[in-house]
């Protein structure tokens, strides 16, 4: 089953009163968005399948920004203005919470390298695909988007 939503609104209880549960749960650059990790990661836990060993339980997988040192203050503005992150949480942070909230073997691995020559690409090849973009859609959406790129 899939399911796209508000997962902070998902109604957990129908899956508890069923005995059921998700056998993953993915998020891919979406959860850098939600402030409160700690909810967000309770609601998750409660979602997804527990058979009462870590092997056969639901997964989680987050392909997500973390702070990974300290950011300037237009770099924070950047990202609140341009990404919509308010909050970023530090390797150890992610890890800390996940594991308060009852998730073991947790494996963060650092993309970090790959992710920044992949945006890389991605803002030449915008930049270079301008006036085709601008064509389908519009000056001001290429604008913005170009701003959230740069971020």
């Amino acid at each position: 089953q899939h399911i796209q939503g508000d997962i902070l609104e998902y109604d957990v209880s129908k899956l508890a009163a069923n005995g059921e549960g998700f056998d993953s749960i993915v998020s891919w650059l979406v959860f850098l968005h939600i402030e409160d990790k700690k909810s967000l990661f309770d609601k998750c836990f409660q979602m997804l399948t527990n058979k009462g060993d870590s092997s056969s339980s639901g997964k989680l997988y987050i392909d997500d920004y973390f702070l990974k040192e300290t950011m300037t203050k237009e770099q924070v503005q950047s990202l609140e203005k341009n990404v919509y992150c308010t909050e970023l949480p530090s390797r150890e942070e992610y890890i800390d919470t996940l594991d308060k909230c009852g998730f073991e073997n947790i494996i963060f691995e650092d993309r970090t390298d790959c992710w920044t020559k992949f945006t890389k690409n991605r803002l030449q090849n915008f930049i270079s695909n301008r006036d085709r973009f601008v064509e389908i859609h519009c000056i001001r959406t290429y604008e913005n988007l170009l701003l959230f790129y740069n971020a």
